[in-house]
């Protein structure tokens, strides 16, 4: 299961992620992409058993990845632990300094440190 540690280091504000988030009858039309977010969110809530608060945090953690989410709520060893982004190197990474960019590269990787820029635009 979810190492309670991981979590809670840097836990996400209570009221960004309030268990009433998102009305279900006010999704629809263009908020389709919103619908199908929070389908995916209930969904690792059921298999995992975590709170919407947990999964929240984790796929903020992983740039959205739910593949990875998924399989650090079910417990699945892998590498993915060490690679989890921090609010920290987030900033860094938005610094726009070019060798803060190449250290988190090294850290996370250029694939993944790409990745993250676009998840935070």
């Amino acid at each position: 299961m979810v190492d309670e540690e991981m979590v809670d280091e840097e836990m996400v504000d209570e009221e960004m992620v309030d268990e009433q988030m998102v009305d279900e009858e006010m999704v629809s039309g263009p908020c389709s992409d919103v619908a199908a977010t929070c389908d995916i969110m209930q969904e690792l809530m059921r298999q995992s058993g975590q709170s919407l608060r947990v999964v929240t945090h984790l796929l903020l953690k992983t740039s959205g990845d739910v593949e990875t989410t998924r399989a650090i709520l079910l417990g699945t060893p892998g590498p993915y632990v060490e690679k989890l982004w921090r609010v920290a190197d987030d900033g860094v990474l938005l610094s726009g300094s070019s060798e803060s960019r190449l250290r988190l590269q090294r850290k996370y990787g250029a694939e993944s440190v790409t990745r993250r820029l676009q998840f935070l635009q």
